[in-house]
């Protein structure tokens, strides 16, 4: 399958890298983690909130990220950036509370609702607060007036 090498938005470039685990994240600087548990056509990217994750807190509703593939590149355009508490930071199947509106929301239920979508969306993941949030940019794919006129 066709896999995104690297990922770039506002003045920040990343390798990314296949996870060695189910849930393993990247310790190396400079580098952001490909999450494999995504819907079908979406792209998951995870990284430390001490590491490269520091900079998903800079990004906005409106900004651009690309990712470069080995023979093409992809733009998508940020959504949205929920945040999410956990009850139980350090556990797998906590619970996590929205900050927008305070709904609870199970991890299995968080995760489908943010991961399996299947609408070609990628989601960068970092938490916040030591551990104790969750933060997820999601970007939606958008043409770019390249691609148009290359078509054309």
């Amino acid at each position: 399958m066709d896999q995104p090498l690297y990922v770039a938005f506002l003045a920040y470039f990343y390798s990314i890298v296949a996870q060695s685990s189910q849930f393993s994240v990247s310790w190396q600087a400079e580098t952001v983690t490909r999450f494999e548990m995504v819907g079908q056509g979406n792209v998951g990217l995870l990284a430390h909130e001490s590491l490269s994750g520091a900079a998903f807190e800079d990004l906005t509703v409106g900004d651009r990220i690309t990712l470069l593939y080995a023979d093409r590149l992809a733009f998508y355009q940020v959504s949205e950036t929920p945040r999410y508490l956990a009850t139980d930071p350090y556990s797998l199947y906590s619970q996590f509370v929205a900050l927008a509106d305070g709904s609870v929301h199970s991890s299995a239920g968080l995760y489908d609702a943010i991961f399996e979508t299947f609408d070609g969306r990628l989601v960068l993941q970092t938490c916040f607060d030591g551990a104790r949030g969750r933060l997820f940019v999601i970007a939606r794919p958008i043409e770019h007036a390249l691609e148009q006129q290359a078509g054309e």
